[in-house]
């Protein structure tokens, strides 16, 4: 396995072979130092660097990103140098366009040197190092003004053109890191997590998401932050233990049925409370008292088939497309009408104006009106991107749409047939690895 490294101290203790008539060998560091150099002479600065060798040393493969405004297209600097003669002194110009933390390089580069370790090859080296880095300039310039020249149209392409790039990239199956026993997605640091998304430092957690060091968790929603356990059927709990069927509990502990509690005890069906120990229907009660009146209530509602299910949807005061589920489960409003969800209608203006700072604009996509104010125009017009055509909405939906969904897929490995489990759905084209091949791909 290759691995990049990101300092150059292994680089300068390899020995610099002897050079004879014909073979003139260039030290790495000759690389690294005079093209930082360089750069800082022109007051660039060096956002990453990376280093990678083969045979012991013997080869050495490396490139510099040079900091600029833009944080998605960096200008970058790529050479290869060699002790064994197995590789020439190479060096080029182009730029990194980033995906996740994997680079692409663009195809046509500004500016490339490549000769044997003979004869000036020193000198043509140094003076290549040089027109490398003023290239580097000139070659972000040329390359922002081409893909990005400010029209709708050049954003549009632009986007479409990189969705294609993501779309034949390899990916891996599941984002699982330092875990065990888990399936689910973006899983970090955890053991025994099934069917769980964006959970880090969890342990014995199922059908839940957006976790954080926390034990314990069955169907639940951003539970954690700081530590939860014991936590059933419940949505956003924080430090608290033994809650069942709440949302928005914090520090709290042996909670049924409550919403917005904090730092609260032994209480049922309560709302709003703080600081408070053994109450019903927000009514406080003696410890004696509550032990009774729950046994009576918990055995009513499984005689009515209402335990061990949260808050009917019946009594949200929101509809369906008005929540966050809608980003994470989008429906149609025939399927949100037939689970017995409500559905706010989108409104519609017959307006259609040009933009500025105080004209009402309306929505390419829902139609709806939206207005731009004056820190966004200062934005786009900083980094040289079109106005919206969409409105806020729209354009979170779209966002959001990148996002995997909370869904586990069975199929195979594109390269190797093996079974695997993926969010990727299926039917969408991409191209997804299991582990095994994709560590073998990307290295």
């Amino acid at each position: 396995m290759k691995n990049w490294k990101n300092t150059t101290d292994f680089l300068r203790e390899i020995p610099l072979p002897e050079q004879t008539r014909t073979y003139k060998p260039v030290s790495h560091a000759i690389f690294i130092d005079e093209i930082k150099e360089e750069l800082y002479k022109r007051g660039h600065s060096v956002k990453t660097e990376r280093y990678l060798t083969a045979n012991n040393g013997l080869i050495m493969t490396g490139n510099f990103t040079v900091d600029n405004p833009d944080s998605h297209i960096n200008p970058a600097i790529f050479f290869t140098n060699s002790y064994n003669k197995m590789r020439k002194a190479e060096l080029m110009t182009g730029a990194i366009v980033l995906v996740c933390s994997n680079g692409l390089i663009r195809q046509e580069v500004a500016h490339r040197f490549s000769k044997k370790h003979s004869g000036t090859v020193l000198e043509d080296l140094r003076n290549n190092i040089v027109l490398a880095v003023e290239s580097v300039e000139e070659e972000f310039e040329k390359l922002k003004n081409e893909i990005f020249n400010g029209s709708v149209k050049s954003w549009l392409d632009a986007k479409n053109k990189f969705e294609e790039i993501v779309k034949k990239a390899p990916k891996k199956y599941l984002r699982i890191l330092k875990s065990e026993n888990s399936i689910g997605d973006h899983i970090y640091n955890s053991k025994n997590c099934i069917n769980c998304f964006d959970a880090h430092e969890i342990e014995d957690a199922y059908n839940s998401a957006s976790l954080g060091d926390s034990k314990d968790v069955y169907s639940s929603y951003s539970v954690g932050w700081p530590r939860s356990e014991l936590i059933y059927y419940s949505s956003v709990v924080r430090s608290s233990q033994k809650c069942a069927f709440c949302k928005y509990i914090w520090q709290s502990s042996d909670l049924f049925y409550c919403d917005s509690c904090i730092s609260c005890k032994n209480c049922f069906g309560c709302i709003g409370l703080k600081h408070k120990e053994y109450c019903i229907l927000n009514k406080q009660y003696s410890q004696e008292e509550y032990l009774h009146l729950i046994a009576k209530i918990i055995a009513h509602m499984k005689s009515t088939n209402e335990w061990g299910k949260f808050f009917p949807q019946s009594i949200s005061p929101f509809s369906y497309n008005e929540t966050a589920a809608y980003d994470f489960f989008p429906l149609s409003k025939e399927e949100a009408i037939a689970r017995g969800y409500l559905w706010k209608e989108a409104e519609k203006k017959d307006i259609s104006v040009q933009s500025s700072t105080n004209d009402i604009l309306m929505c390419d996509s829902c139609k709806k009106n939206y207005k731009l104010i004056v820190q966004e125009l200062k934005f786009y017009k900083k980094k040289g991107l079109p106005e919206p055509v969409n409105c806020p909405n729209c354009r979170h939906k779209e966002r959001f749409g990148k996002r995997n969904k909370y869904e586990i897929y069975k199929t195979t490995c594109n390269k190797c047939n093996t079974q695997i489990f993926t969010t990727f759905p299926p039917a969408n084209g991409n191209v997804v690895y299991c582990e095994k091949c994709y560590q073998e791909d990307i290295n």
